[in-house]
């Protein structure tokens, strides 16, 4: 369900409805972010000045006797051609480490790759083989080695992307799974935020549920989280999840309204260790109300000298 709030003033916005306790109601809110809590009666306030406006929307009904366009089921079966020598005896190959485990793995991939030279499948599946035992770099290195013969191969750019994953390489990552049109944003969590609005984050990412998360987009939005004003650092992660989709993790530390300690001065004015000393007793004086400023930088002046 969607209802209309107020966000300021006379300002209203939509919020999406997700969930309600005894004493809450829970909101996706464009403004401040998903899974926000909201009192009940705060919530029954704010909407009544929106004139309890709201908007319910169902799934449609589903028609009797009727086929859904593009359904698999109701086109004709293809009939596949049959598989090469190479394919038979890979097939063989693997069924027997399903039956034997994955110690004999090796020894049977390597009599395909000897029998077919030139196949992508042996080294393909060798390559999950490396992956499974978390021999990332191995792994990795077998992946493109079969990418060389096949460079459509969907199997091993999977196991690509998610070898280089594992060895931190997030950009390398999403350039083999974008070959295969993965993966697709689930959601955008975003954390930290005390003085910058979520809304203000979120558009600067431009990262939106359900498209597909590249490599340059993904870079693109490193450097702008980069860029915020009052930061004290930022991190931005995609963390990869079931059935081709992925989080995308966003934390920023902000810095304080009033800075503590010479480096957070150092980093708003660029200063030097002196001046930024200088800076932070100041305004601990103002924060305490204690005369005690004048007594510390004269030690700092005599131990200087």
């Amino acid at each position: 369900m969607i209802v209309l709030l107020p966000d300021r003033g006379t300002r209203y916005h939509y919020v999406v409805v997700v969930a309600a306790t005894a004493d809450a109601i829970v909101v996706h809110d464009p403004a401040w972010g998903p899974s926000r809590s909201i009192a009940a009666a705060d919530f029954e306030r704010e909407w009544r000045a929106a004139a309890f406006w709201s908007l319910v929307i169902l799934p449609p009904s589903p028609r009797p006797n009727s086929e859904m366009p593009g359904d698999p089921r109701a086109a004709p079966a293809r009939e596949s051609g049959p598989a090469s020598v190479c394919d038979a005896r890979l097939n063989r190959a693997l069924e027997q480490i399903r039956e034997r485990g994955l110690d004999r793995a090796d020894a049977l991939l390597d009599e395909v790759r000897a029998e077919c030279p030139d196949a992508a499948g042996p080294i393909r599946e060798l390559s999950g083989v490396r992956f499974a035992e978390r021999r990332w770099s191995d792994a990795a290195a077998l992946a493109r080695d079969a990418l060389r013969r096949d460079p459509q191969d969907e199997y091993a750019l999977d196991v690509l992307g998610s070898s280089l994953f594992m060895l931190h390489d997030d950009a390398g990552a999403l350039r083999a799974w974008n070959r295969i049109g993965k993966p697709r944003v689930n959601r955008v969590r975003i954390e930290g935020l005390h003085h910058v609005r979520y809304q203000t984050v979120a558009e600067m990412m431009a990262i939106q549920p359900n498209m597909l998360l590249t490599a340059d987009l993904f870079d693109r939005a490193r450097r702008r989280i980069a860029a915020l004003p009052d930061h004290a650092a930022t991190r931005l992660a995609v963390r990869p999840e079931t059935d081709g989709f992925a989080t995308v993790d966003v934390v920023v530390v902000e810095l304080a309204a009033i800075p503590r300690g010479a480096v957070e001065w150092g980093r708003r004015g660029g200063t030097d260790d002196r001046e930024s000393r200088d800076r932070c007793l100041r305004a601990r004086n103002q924060r305490t109300g204690r005369g005690v400023v004048r007594r510390v930088a004269l030690v700092a002046r005599i131990g200087a000298a």
